[in-house]
């Protein structure tokens, strides 16, 4: 049976894993934010924070085509607000519209 010098020990070290893990992913939101904040304007910044909070996979998405563009050399200059919302919504038109459907007992459908 493990004593208790032996469960502190394990602990401790479970704590500077976790630490040590927690470094790397602010380090890595740092880097993130430093980049996107070169690339966009204040305004498209601002957005696509607000997207962040929202939507968080469609966040993931606009950032992953940022940088794409940018490896790619196709970015000239920052991108404005105007620009941003035009790639929002190219990647918001890919869903589907949802629908709803009434059907009264008589067969008649209305939308």
């Amino acid at each position: 049976m493990p004593d208790e010098q032996d469960i502190q020990a394990l602990r401790q070290k479970k704590m500077a894993e976790a630490y040590q893990q927690a470094q790397a992913r602010a380090e890595q939101e740092e880097q993130l934010r430093s980049a996107l904040s070169q690339m966009l304007e204040p305004a498209a910044y601002e957005r696509l924070m607000l997207v962040k909070m929202s939507s968080p996979p469609t966040f993931a998405k606009v950032v992953q085509g940022l940088s794409y563009l940018q490896q790619a050399g196709q970015l000239k200059g920052r991108i404005n607000d105007a620009q941003l919302k035009g790639l929002l919504g190219k990647m918001a038109g890919s869903k589907p519209e949802p629908t709803i459907t009434i059907r009264r007992k008589g067969g008649e459908e209305k939308k």
